[in-house]
């Protein structure tokens, strides 16, 4: 009897849990009802920070232009039939022109019913192609940022019932639109940094020229290598400090409250990149010829002003040879 009670018990647990799966988080994907289906089915992956934003839009209207054209309708009238197919027309029209408001205001990915442009979302534009935009906009003012299944204005619950489409259906259109993000690569070297880069160059190729050509001592070759071993130094620092020139600039400024972050625009320079690695190359190279130059260039003995050493002199007249002095003095 006891094991029947538990028997019992578990089946009805299991029961009871069968009728409410856990539920997946599309809270920050292209649609709070199907999340990113789309985009995995068509590229096999889910999309990423890298992933267009135009391109998440428009996979997910494809696929949700199909699964309204699969969708049965033996419950509509003749005029929701027609009205219905319309909408589906509108909204591969609208997926192909690509004109999709952005989301100044939100973090995470966030509904917007028209944004600060004037660009309508999927939902708005049907609604605004079919009943005008005055009406789109009056749905606006009080509900730019909510999902539709929220919105529970009488105009676009008429809106729905003649136009042969369920809410379920409208929210499943519903795009959620990402945080705005933008590069701008400046491409351009600042004077001094150009100055200073071209200076160190010169002088280096300079001097190192005039190291291998020149006909110096083993002591005056260590000199110009302690010399070129520091501009090279002096180049690499150059280059390390300079080649990190990117920056972020974060700007909330909108027409309406804002909410988080709206816009951020991330700075690049490629053309100072470039010239600091250059400098990197350029200089580490020179330091590393140099540093090995002086090292393996043995240091000559201390000279004198004064030589004086023995030689032999030749007398023409006796043609004869006698020992003799040889006397140097260096100024």
């Amino acid at each position: 009897m006891i094991r029947a009670l538990l028997f019992f018990i578990s089946l009805s647990i299991i029961l009871t849990g069968s009728d409410n799966p856990p539920s997946t988080d599309y809270s920050n994907t292209i649609n709070p009802v199907i999340g990113d289906i789309s985009y995995i089915q068509k590229f096999g992956h889910a999309p990423d920070e890298n992933t267009s934003e135009i391109t998440r839009i428009k996979t997910h209207l494809e696929y949700v232009v199909v699964q309204l054209k699969n969708e049965a309708v033996g419950h509509l009238n003749a005029d929701q039939k027609q009205n219905r197919a319309h909408l589906i027309s509108l909204l591969e029209g609208y997926k192909d022109a690509e004109q999709f408001p952005k989301n100044h205001h939100f973090e995470n990915r966030q509904p917007v019913f028209i944004d600060e442009e004037g660009n309508l979302c999927a939902v708005g534009y049907l609604i605004a192609q079919t009943e005008g935009k005055a009406v789109a906009e009056s749905i606006n003012k009080t509900h730019k940022f909510d999902y539709i299944k929220d919105i529970d204005a009488e105009v676009l619950t008429d809106w729905l019932t003649k136009n042969g489409l369920s809410k379920t259906e409208a929210a499943m259109i519903q795009p959620m639109y990402g945080d705005i993000k933008s590069t701008v690569n400046e491409n351009n070297i600042e004077t001094s940094y150009a100055i200073g880069s071209s200076l160190l160059a010169g002088m280096q190729m300079g001097s190192i020229s005039y190291s291998l050509l020149a006909q110096d001592s083993n002591s005056d070759i260590r000199k110009i290598s302690i010399l070129n071993t520091a501009l090279g130094v002096a180049s690499v620092t150059l280059g390390i400090t300079n080649i990190d020139n990117s920056y972020t600039v974060r700007s909330p400024e909108c027409t309406e409250i804002c909410i988080g972050i709206s816009y951020e625009t991330t700075y690049t320079n490629q053309a100072r990149t470039n010239l600091s690695i250059s400098n990197i190359v350029v200089g580490g190279a020179s330091a590393l010829f140099n540093g090995v130059r002086f090292f393996t260039t043995q240091k000559s003995a201390p000279g004198s002003r004064y030589n004086l050493s023995a030689t032999q002199l030749y007398d023409p007249a006796s043609k004869t040879i006698s020992p003799g002095l040889s006397f140097n003095l260096r100024f």
